[in-house]
Formats: C-alpha cells, structure tokens, sequence
C-alpha cells in the first residue's frame, strides 16, 4: 500500500506545478502551497525527496512579500539536511 501512495503522491507534486500556472496566486498560496507542505513532512523519504527537488520551483512562486512562506521553504530545506534518510539529505 505504501508504494502505491508514494506513486501516487510522486505523481500530484509536478501536478501541483502545472496546476499553479492556472489559477490565481490566493488560490496557489491556499491550496497547491499548503498541499506541498503538508508533503514536505511526509512519513515516506520518497515523498519528501521529490518536494526537497521542487523546493526551487515552489519558492520561485511565493511573492516576494510572503515572508512566513518563504521562511518555512528555508525550514524545511534545512530539515533536509537533518532528515533521517540519506536519499533526502543527498
């Protein structure tokens, strides 16, 4: 079950990219940020792996202004660095 949730989420974070193209920055900020996010913790390396290499994408779409946005992107590259799986960290 575990390997098809990670395909599955592997999958949403490009997705997630694209849809950010589409809509508004409110609607960005709401609901594709905060669902990256909440991956970014996730329990599967996999998982936060491919957010760690997303990470620039996403950052390069939070206004300059969103200071608390592009501190937790910071945050959570520096987790990165700490996180207990090696394929994260590298």
């Amino acid at each position: 079950m575990e390997g098809a949730l990670f395909k599955i989420k592997k999958q949403i974070l490009p997705c997630l990219l694209a849809i950010s193209k589409q809509i508004g920055y409110a609607d960005f900020k709401g609901k594709v940020l905060s669902t990256y996010m909440a991956f970014s913790t996730d329990h599967i390396w996999g998982v936060r792996r491919v957010c760690i290499e997303l990470l620039p994408d996403f950052l390069n779409k939070i206004s300059e202004g969103e200071t608390d946005e592009l501190v937790a992107g910071l945050e959570f590259l520096k987790s990165s660095l700490r996180d207990e799986s090696r394929w994260v960290k590298n």
